[in-house]
């Protein structure tokens, strides 16, 4: 697959999660607000969402670097 294909693939499987991950935010929100013991360990749903899109990022590096170490000592 060709980087740039790749890459793109990547942010919008991220982006995607992303969003997914911001909208059932709601449920846990109203589930933290009615169980004080939840509250103090809530997470805001953004922070939630944007950690989500680095770890996929970040992910999708680490499966590229392996790939072409592998690629390349397969070439030598």
């Amino acid at each position: 697959m060709r980087p740039t294909l790749y890459w793109l693939v990547s942010s919008a499987v991220a982006v995607l999660s992303m969003h997914a991950a911001a909208e059932t935010g709601i449920d846990s929100q109203l589930l933290a607000l009615t169980d004080p013991s939840l509250h103090s360990h809530a997470v805001s749903e953004s922070a939630r969402a944007a950690l989500l899109g680095i770890g996929i990022m970040a992910v999708a590096y680490t499966y590229r670097r392996a790939w072409l170490n592998r690629s390349e000592q397969h070439s030598h």
